[in-house]
């Protein structure tokens, strides 16, 4: 996928986002779409990270699910070419999309 269709994706979940805060119900009711939407951003935001560091193999997707096994790591050296080892800043990022996980459930 290109970055672009990646971007795409990213502004439809900041307009969930900002839907949600500007009801006057509530967030309560927005909940599981925010959820959902923040794993989908999650996502997203790391396969833009990948294809700029030109590292995502061609027609891998990173699924959101991936953040939640044990073996992330391993998960992810299927989808690009290098060893996750050598990717930089990759511990942080799983840290903070495995805080995201867990407060999803």
């Amino acid at each position: 996928m290109r970055i672009e269709k990646h971007i795409e994706s990213l502004k439809e979940v900041l307009d969930e986002i900002e839907s949600a805060l500007k009801d006057p119900g509530g967030l309560l009711k927005h909940q599981r779409r925010l959820a959902i939407m923040l794993s989908l951003g999650i996502s997203e935001l790391v396969e833009i990270y990948f294809h700029k560091l030109g590292i995502m193999k061609s027609g891998s997707r990173i699924k959101h699910t991936f953040f939640k096994k044990k073996d992330a790591k391993e998960e992810l050296s299927n989808q690009i070419a290098i060893s996750p080892d050598d990717v930089k800043n990759l511990d942080e990022i799983l840290n903070i999309a495995k805080k995201r996980r867990g407060k999803e459930g």
